[in-house]
């Protein structure tokens, strides 16, 4: 079976199964569509083509062909993302010097029908469903055993796919709010985006931070009218930073370094929310209100500079998320509800209620009294590890 090369996007982890290498005989592949516009067709961000790619590399194809009818030049982008996901697996285009194989048993798969590395790996002699069988080069008539289906029911057939592919990137940790109103509208907007050309998942973490923007200078520069437009400013970040790992796992670019940085920009948008509602209230003469916020922040910088410390001890990552992992680990239900209560999901979409209600100067209240429970559970933690490491 391929093995992912270090820092390559195509992982077997990204794959919902874990497959049987091919036999021998079934190291050749021709992966065929029956239409040109099937094989460009975009499946959730990728060319139907190269996803097929993809699959036959999972299963152990180590040499491939593509088809899709006389005549076909492959685009640049089917070229491109084929060449990114194919792994160690030898691709060749029509139009190349070296032809497709004339002889020798070789597995043949109907590409518009997007089997599964399961199914390709699977396949036999003896295939009703015309996905994929494996069959003798010199066989003429073996390809007219390939089901393809109208462009009608291929355009449906994708469209499920893309929808299937979509839902599958929702996280298991996933809050309250982002599991039931954040993650369906950013799944939608996910899937419009894709449509894009050139889109990438760095462009929605800049849309992100592009939206934390607009929150800062609302709350800082619009004063009461500015709470408002904020916290629902707020709750679109929250929202639409989901965007970006879903693009990024429905396409195969999940990467550390653009996991790093979507947490920092994750970060940032809280503290500027924070910071923004501290101004906000201080120019309006709420000072009361203002210092319980600079207090919340003041708890929030020590409890960050205690995890950074111990995580630089430890010679492990830095991560904001690490008492809440800690609390998830131990698996009682308190401990998942304060967990779900103090994410960011639950936090934004708590902002706007309590705008709304008039409540934005206890709001700063409960997030100081919020962030002085935090610092405790961070203290207790590192004692708790120090002693044990002892």
């Amino acid at each position: 079976m391929y093995r992912a090369r270090p820092q390559d996007p195509f992982d077997e982890s990204h794959h919902p199964i874990s497959v049987m290498p091919l036999t021998r005989v079934q190291h050749r592949a021709v992966i065929a569509f029956g239409r040109a516009r099937a094989a460009e067709a975009m499946i959730a961000g990728l060319p139907a083509a190269a996803r097929a790619v993809r699959e036959a590399a999972l299963a152990g194809v180590r040499e491939c062909w593509l088809d899709a009818g006389p005549g076909w030049i492959p685009s640049d982008m089917v070229r491109t993302e084929v060449d990114r996901l194919r792994g160690a697996m030898v691709v060749r285009f029509p139009g190349e010097v070296r032809g497709q194989p004339q002889s020798g048993p070789l597995l043949l798969v109907a590409g518009e029908m997007q089997p599964t590395a399961r199914q390709l790996a699977a396949a036999g002699e003896d295939d009703a469903q015309g996905i994929a069988f494996v069959a003798d080069a010199g066989d003429a008539g073996a390809r007219t055993r390939l089901l393809h289906g109208s462009a009608a029911e291929t355009r449906r057939r994708y469209a499920r796919l893309g929808r299937a592919i979509l839902a599958a990137t929702t996280k298991p940790t996933d809050g309250l709010v982002s599991r039931h109103i954040n993650r369906p509208l950013s799944q939608a907007i996910t899937r419009q985006l894709l449509r894009i050309p050139g889109f990438r998942p760095f462009h929605a973490t800049l849309g992100t931070a592009a939206l934390a923007a607009l929150m800062f200078a609302a709350l800082t520069m619009f004063g009461e009218p500015g709470l408002l437009v904020g916290a629902l400013l707020f709750q679109a970040a929250s929202m639409f930073d989901g965007v970006d790992g879903e693009a990024a796992r429905s396409t195969f670019r999940a990467s550390d370094r653009g996991a790093m940085f979507d947490s920092l920009v994750d970060a940032l948008t809280n503290l500027f929310f924070v910071l923004g509602l501290v101004v906000n209230m201080h120019v309006r003469g709420h000072v009361e209100a203002a210092s319980f916020g600079v207090c919340g922040l003041l708890l929030l910088a020590a409890g960050l500079t205690i995890i950074g410390r111990r995580a630089r001890a430890n010679a492990g990552p830095f991560t904001f998320d690490g008492v809440k992992d800690r609390m998830r680990a131990r698996g009682t239900r308190l401990g998942q509800w304060l967990v779900w209560l103090t994410m960011r999901d639950f936090l934004a979409f708590a902002s706007v209620v309590l705008v709304l209600m008039g409540w934005a100067e206890p709001a700063l209240m409960a997030f100081s009294g919020v962030m002085a429970g935090w610092l405790v559970v961070v203290i207790a933690i590192g004692a708790r590890q120090s002693a044990a490491a002892r």
